[in-house]
């Protein structure tokens, strides 16, 4: 996934779908979009949870932290968090635990929000795991098996 130019003043997030051991010989390449509801609206930080199918993102103008499932070509997004600084660039996803970080560099923070199997209306639970000794933050990475 990558963020593509604005297209009619409104960012998109563009990403190719499928195995690439299978589009590139055969030049069939299915390409997907998720387009920015209106020209305020900003993509920042990405994140993907494969086995929920799920692409999270960090919001720039309503700042908050995104997800939306990608079964069925579903449209339907929840909001993780609101009240980010509107700078978070810094999203991982922990597999394992299933759990989404993310940094502030605003802040100086790193969040983590427990995931559940299933996006619902239910708010998730969150917890500023480092919010001590940072500076600027910008990028995550997270190594599952390590804990």
């Amino acid at each position: 996934w990558s963020m593509s130019p604005l297209v009619n003043g409104k960012a998109r997030i563009v990403g190719i779908e499928g195995d690439p051991n299978e589009w590139i010989p055969s030049g069939n390449v299915t390409v997907r979009h998720i387009s920015a509801p209106h020209s305020a609206w900003q993509f920042r930080g990405l994140a993907f949870h494969h086995r929920h199918k799920t692409l999270y993102w960090s919001e720039k103008s309503k700042q908050r932290l995104q997800g939306l499932m990608l079964v069925n070509r579903s449209t339907t997004t929840q909001t993780l968090y609101s009240g980010t600084s509107g700078t978070v660039d810094g999203l991982a996803v922990d597999w394992v635990s299933n759990n989404l970080y993310s940094v502030d560099p605003k802040y100086n923070w790193i969040m983590m929000i427990a995931l559940k199997d299933n996006m619902t209306d239910e708010d998730p639970y969150y917890k500023l795991v480092v919010k001590t000794d940072l500076a600027n933050p910008h990028g995550l990475a997270v190594y599952p098996q390590k804990g």
